[in-house]
């Protein structure tokens, strides 16, 4: 799975695809339905758990008790 594969902001930014902007630490992204305010929303993408930005291009996965590669 690469960049251009999600359609979602967060998984890109989480798998470090794409860098974490200003824009999106604050919060201005998230649906106003799951969080309440912009403080709680910018708190949110601080915290969100993250890889380094441009460490990966991609990432493989596959069920553990099927996959043909040593994971």
């Amino acid at each position: 799975m690469f960049k251009e594969d999600n359609w979602c902001p967060e998984p890109v930014i989480g798998l470090g695809f794409a860098e974490r902007t200003p824009f999106f630490l604050e919060g201005h992204h998230r649906h106003p339905d799951s969080i309440r305010d912009l403080k709680a929303a910018s708190e949110w993408c601080k915290n969100m758990p993250h890889l380094e930005y441009n460490l990966y291009k991609g990432i493989v996965s596959a069920p553990v008790n099927t996959c043909n590669f040593f994971p």
